[in-house]
């Protein structure tokens, strides 16, 4: 019985640990003046290559912090995602601010994206958070969630 089989939660569990770890060595070592420094320092092609990577790298595993942080909450809210006349998002009777992340129901599961909005034409919209694709044009009557 001491033996509990694996499941999602335990998997979002450590790597949460791993990635608090991680802020927590790159904190002490002064990493992120040493990474600024590197990046200023790459002259050559191949160093410039390499900082390209870096920089894509560092953007991979701070979205990846952000996700595994976001997933490991509670869910706060579910209902029913709609736009005021106003212009402002709610979920129910909560605010949900531009740029925030929101799980939607779409083609029968849970999906992750970010609520953004039309410069232009002000429209409201659900974006994928990695590809800033559009998944949902038009928030109006969609079931969403928060934690």
């Amino acid at each position: 019985m001491g033996n509990k089989e694996p499941n999602i939660d335990d998997f979002f569990r450590h790597a949460e640990a791993l990635i608090k770890k991680m802020h927590e060595y790159m904190a002490g070592k002064n990493f992120d003046e040493k990474f600024a420094t590197a990046m200023l320092n790459a002259t050559d092609a191949d160093s410039k290559f390499k900082a390209d990577v870096a920089m894509k790298l560092s953007t991979v595993l701070n979205m990846m912090g952000i996700f595994v942080e976001y997933v490991n909450k509670p869910v706060k809210k579910e209902g029913i995602l709609q736009r005021k006349l106003d212009g402002t998002v709610m979920l129910e009777d909560t605010p949900i601010p531009v740029g925030s992340l929101v799980e939607y129901w779409k083609d029968e599961k849970w999906n992750l994206g970010k609520i953004a909005q039309n410069p232009q034409t002000k429209q409201l919209s659900i974006i994928d958070v990695v590809s800033n694709k559009t998944m949902v044009d038009k928030i109006e009557q969609i079931k969403a969630r928060i934690r």
